[in-house]
């Protein structure tokens, strides 16, 4: 049962905040900070995906030189990590993407997309978020788990 939360928390956190902001009429689409926000989700986004893509192969080359990182490896039996943080940088990607399609808002401001544009962001930037959280945290786990 903690494994099934474990992989559905990320979506479940993200989905519950567009809720409670769509629920309140929480929308800042016409915000004049909202580009500032955009600018930090981006600088977020792109400051864990330039940490992943540091640190993994770091991990990754010493998988056959380290007794500790071997032992990690095996107690990973389900590959969790390198999934965690495959949908990391896939969430980063996405939260991007939905950020700079924002930056262009004023040109869809008749449609229908216009009116869900700031919970589509929203919910990619928590997802992301409780994404890069998971990930960390399973990185951590692994790295201070104690070695039997």
């Amino acid at each position: 049962m903690k494994k099934i939360f474990e992989k559905i928390y990320p979506l479940i956190g993200a989905v519950v905040v567009q809720y409670i902001c769509w629920k309140y009429e929480i929308n800042f689409i016409d915000s004049e900070n909202l580009s500032d926000a955009l600018n930090g989700d981006i600088t977020i986004a792109s400051i864990v995906i330039g940490f992943l893509g540091a640190v993994l192969p770091v991990i990754l080359g010493m998988k056959n030189d380290s007794v500790f990182v071997k032992y990690v490896f095996e107690l990973d039996k389900d590959k969790l990590f390198l999934k965690y943080i495959r949908k990391t940088i896939a969430a980063g990607i996405v939260s991007i993407f939905v950020s700079m399609a924002l930056f262009f808002r004023d040109m869809y401001v008749d449609n229908c997309l216009y009116e869900y544009a700031f919970y589509i962001w929203v919910g990619s930037l928590i997802y992301m978020l409780l994404c890069t959280y998971r990930s960390v945290s399973n990185m951590m786990e692994l790295m201070f788990s104690e070695m039997n």
